[in-house]
């Protein structure tokens, strides 16, 4: 009984592992993503009221940017669906300009988790 018990342990915590790994693993690839594209358009004049780059990197991601507020250069970058937790990843941690239009087109050209087109609409202007 003991053995049973212990072997049921070892299963559930190994599991948890593996789930953690696996978070782990999606986040690298996420962030590593996220920095590259904030990196490139970070001193880019911010003149188009978004970007989108689909098949980020050779990856299955979708990158949209939108202008910085208040700045002439630089992006908000942000992944349109993340794998890993948390469900919204975005950088630099700063505020950015979103129309009700921009973010219609937004919406009609790119699949964004609901999670991603709620944390957008909480910019709108």
């Amino acid at each position: 009984m003991i053995k049973q018990f212990l072997m049921l342990v070892l299963l559930v915590v190994s599991g948890c592992g593996m789930q953690d790994m696996g978070n782990e693993f999606a986040n690298k690839t996420e962030y590593s993503i996220l920095q590259s594209y904030e990196y490139e358009y970070r001193e880019v004049k911010n003149d188009k009221p978004y970007m989108i780059f689909k098949n980020a990197l050779k990856t299955d991601f979708t990158v949209v940017a939108f202008p910085i507020r208040d700045k002439p250069k630089g992006y908000v970058v942000l992944l349109a669906q993340t794998e890993g937790s948390p469900k919204v990843k975005f950088s630099p941690d700063v505020d950015f300009v979103v129309t009700q239009s921009t973010f219609a087109e937004v919406k009609a050209t790119t699949p964004l988790s609901k999670e991603v087109e709620q944390f957008i609409a909480t910019h709108l202007r």
